[in-house]
Formats: structure tokens, C-alpha cells, sequence
């Protein structure tokens, strides 16, 4: 009895005085049927033959754009949602390039580390710039018989790192370890020119893994070397830059967006407020 007869009292009432602009539902940041309903809802107001023919229904009206309204809420939250998923998705992609940027400058820095092996003896060699101690690629690694200048054992060319593994065999080793006799290691640009010379270095036994770290200066023998490796480091470097600039700007994006959604939210919430604050009973239409 009580909803009949508040219904009554608004079909009674006189609307020609109601003042309809100011519910205005323009601006609203709706979508699909939220904006027809709404749009359809804002043209009946306007028109001159709202205020006596559909006045009675406006709480019922009133109703179904809270709900229409709500909805849209609900769906701009999953939206939300969404961008932090997608947010994350795509942060964790870049932090692993990142990761994989870092290794191979920590790589570049450092010796491989390589497992020894019973049919072999293995000699790591690493050459790098004495100032900037950046890996020299491009150059060749020996290993000479001490006792036969000119004799080389094994020999192999510097990575884009500077490393270089040389082997010998297990017969090679065994024969050389028998002998007493040490190795030689020398280091060789490719016109031959010696960069870098430590004799009887290193003696050879199979299962085992040794390593060198070759400290060359700075020459005109090791220009075209060393720009390499220069070009190679500030490749690495700028990427890794780009990469932590992306993934700011990424994030300030995101945040944007998402603040975009709550402004939407926060607007079709304060005008969900005001119409339920319509529809509480003696509050003016």
C-alpha cells in the first residue's frame, strides 16, 4: 500500500515546475546499451510532454538507470582488472630481457667457464683491453712447444668476448706431461702481429681445465679489436637503457589508463548517488 500510494503522490504531483536540467546525463562515459538507454532517457526529458505524461513513471525510470548505470560501473572495474594483468604481462616480458641484457654483460666481462673431460685438456684463454678491460674479439690464441719455436699445438680465435678455448688430446697431453715440457701461450692479431706473449704458461693433463687471462695495451695492433669490442658494449648498453626506459614509460601508461577508468567510475558513481538520493521517499523530484 505504502509503494501505491507514494506512487500516487508523484502521479499527482505537478511537474510543469520541476526543473529538468538538472539531471543532466550528458558527459557520462557510457558504452553499448548503458548509452542508448541513457541517451533515449535524456531525449524524453528534454521533450515538452515529459513533465505531465511521464512523470509518474520517473521513479521507475530512475531505477533502471541505477542498474544500467551500476553495470557499467562493474564493467569498467574489469577493465581495470584487466590493464593490471596485462600490466604485469608485459612488465615480466621486458625484465626478462632485461635479465638476459645483464648476463651477457656480466658474460663479456668474464671467463666461460668450461667442464673438463677425460679425452682432453683444455686451455681457456681470455683477451682483453688493459684500460677499458673490454674482451678483445678477432685475435688468435696459440699454444707453442716450448722446446720448438714456430710449433703450434692448438691454436683458436677470440668470441665477441675475447675468449678463445684451446684443446690439445689426451695423447697430446700425456706425451707433453711425460716430457715435463710446458707451454707456451702467444696472442696474434690477424696480420700476424704478436699482442701478447707468457712462456712455458701452463703444462698439459688430460681431464684437466686451465685458464689465462691475457691483459693486452692499447695499440694500433689492437685497434680494429678493440673497436669491436666498443661497439659490441655500447650495443649491450643502449639496449639495456631502452629496455628500463620502456618499461617506465610502461608503467606510467598504464597508470594513465587506469586513472582515465577511475575518473569514469567515480562520475557515473556520484550520479548513481544522486538519483538514488531522488528516489528516497519526501525527497523532491
Amino acid at each position: 500500500m505504502e509503494a501505491k500510494t507514494s506512487a500516487t503522490v508523484l502521479g499527482n504531483l505537478d511537474w510543469s515546475k520541476f526543473d529538468f536540467t538538472r539531471w543532466n546525463l550528458e558527459g557520462l562515459p557510457l558504452e553499448g546499451g548503458s548509452a542508448t538507454i541513457v541517451g533515449l532517457l535524456q531525449k524524453v526529458i528534454s521533450s515538452p510532454q515529459w513533465p505531465q505524461a511521464f512523470g509518474s513513471s520517473l521513479p521507475a525510470i530512475k531505477t533502471a538507470v541505477v542498474q544500467q548505470l551500476t553495470t557499467q560501473s562493474k564493467v569498467l572495474q574489469a577493465r581495470s582488472a584487466a590493464l593490471d594483468q596485462e600490466l604485469a604481462a608485459r612488465t615480466s616480458q621486458i625484465d626478462a630481457q632485461i635479465k638476459a641484457v645483464e648476463g651477457k654483460l656480466r658474460t663479456a666481462s668474464a671467463s666461460p667457464t668450461v667442464k673438463a673431460v677425460p679425452d682432453r685438456f683444455q686451455f681457456v684463454v681470455k683477451a682483453i683491453d688493459q684500460k677499458s678491460q673490454l674482451g678483445l674479439p678477432g685475435l688468435t690464441a696459440q699454444l707453442l712447444d716450448s722446446q720448438k719455436p714456430g710449433a703450434v699445438l692448438a691454436s683458436g680465435s677470440t668470441d665477441g668476448n675475447g675468449s678463445a678455448v684451446l684443446f690439445l688430446t689426451k695423447e697430446q697431453a700425456d706425451s707433453l706431461a711425460n716430457d715435463k715440457m710446458d707451454l707456451t701461450l702467444t696472442i696474434v692479431n690477424s696480420s700476424g702481429k704478436m699482442l701478447f706473449t707468457a712462456p712455458n704458461v701452463v703444462c698439459a693433463h688430460a681431464n684437466r681445465v686451465e685458464t689465462q687471462v691475457a691483459t693486452i695495451a692499447a695499440s694500433g695492433d689492437t685497434a680494429a679489436a678493440l673497436g669491436v669490442a666498443i661497439q659490441f658494449n655500447a650495443a649491450d648498453s643502449a639496449l639495456l637503457a631502452s629496455l628500463n626506459a620502456r618499461g617506465d614509460q610502461l608503467k606510467t601508461l598504464f597508470a594513465n589508463r587506469k586513472q582515465d577508468i577511475q575518473d569514469k567510475i567515480t562520475q557515473i558513481q556520484n550520479t548513481i548517488t544522486a538519483i538514488q538520493a531522488e528516489l528516497k521517499p519526501g525527497a523532491q523530484p
